[in-house]
């Protein structure tokens, strides 16, 4: 049975909401409102737990995540300023090794990658 869980994401140190923020359940992702405020429907026996997916210039106060209840309920989550963490810059390579085999009537890799 579906439960609806609603929170704030909020910076410890000023107390105010943090937009922009993805919360998940591992199956649905919600963003926060301006004012740090999500909804999110999870179902305990399939999602047992909820994050957030920490900003750059923050990190988590405690935990980035935390049990899903077993009602409607809420979850809070706390954000701390972390200048030294701000819009880090980052390279990413993808290598990758295709390997198509024919199988029985099947095509042969040259057919499949030409497509």
């Amino acid at each position: 049975m579906a439960i609806q869980i609603r929170g704030k994401v909020c910076d410890k140190t000023s107390g105010e909401g943090v937009g922009g923020v993805l919360v998940s359940n591992g199956e649905h992702v919600v963003l926060t409102e301006v004012d740090g405020a999500y909804g999110l429907s999870a179902e305990p026996e399939e999602h047992p737990f909820a994050w957030v997916s920490v900003p750059d210039g923050f990190r988590a106060a405690g935990r980035f995540y935390q049990a899903v209840p077993g009602a409607d309920g809420e979850l809070d989550f706390e954000l701390v300023p972390a200048p030294e963490r701000g819009r880090r810059g980052f390279r990413l390579a993808q290598i990758t090794d295709t390997h198509v085999e024919e199988e029985d009537g099947g095509r042969s890799s040259r057919e499949v990658l030409s497509r």
